[in-house]
């Protein structure tokens, strides 16, 4: 009876204060993008069928930091790249994913094209995009929404 009422007692004191704030590292990394890629035809350029479309081998992603570009590769993450082409399957048409690391990302879609994704991340230790601007024109800016939108090339 004593062990009953022990762990009785014991379970509530476990529940309570593994539920408090954390005081270690940030909790929240909410900086996926999603961009869909048309052309002036309004066909989709992540369709592997449409002609001179963008394809995930000739992409790179580049983190600019002071100054610097460093091409992204975490090899221990699932899209280590931070980069991925998903299809909506509501829509039939294909986005590219990108997870965002810095205010200034580089996106080389090929070897011709790189275009320049901006930014800005929350105050504070939770690393959440509030803006994004692609090639200097302001994109997305409604947290009610999702963080995509539609590029025309």
């Amino acid at each position: 009876m004593k062990k009953i009422l022990f762990l009785l007692l014991l379970i509530p004191f476990f529940v309570f204060t593994g539920c408090g704030f954390s005081k270690g590292p940030c909790d929240v990394f909410d900086t996926n993008v999603e961009i869909t890629y048309k052309n002036t035809e309004g066909l989709d350029l992540l369709n592997l069928s449409t002609p001179n479309h963008f394809s995930a081998d000739s992409m790179h992603l580049y983190n600019v930091v002071n100054g610097v570009k460093n091409e992204v590769y975490n090899g221990h993450y699932d899209n280590p790249r931070n980069f991925v082409i998903e299809l909506n399957n509501g829509t039939h048409i294909y986005y590219l994913a990108v997870s965002l690391e810095a205010d200034t990302t580089l996106l080389q879609l090929n070897g011709h094209i790189t275009d320049t994704i901006t930014c800005d991340f929350s105050a504070g230790c939770n690393k959440i995009v509030n803006k994004v601007w692609y090639n200097g024109k302001l994109e997305w800016d409604n947290m009610s929404e999702p963080r995509a939108f539609t590029i025309i090339k």
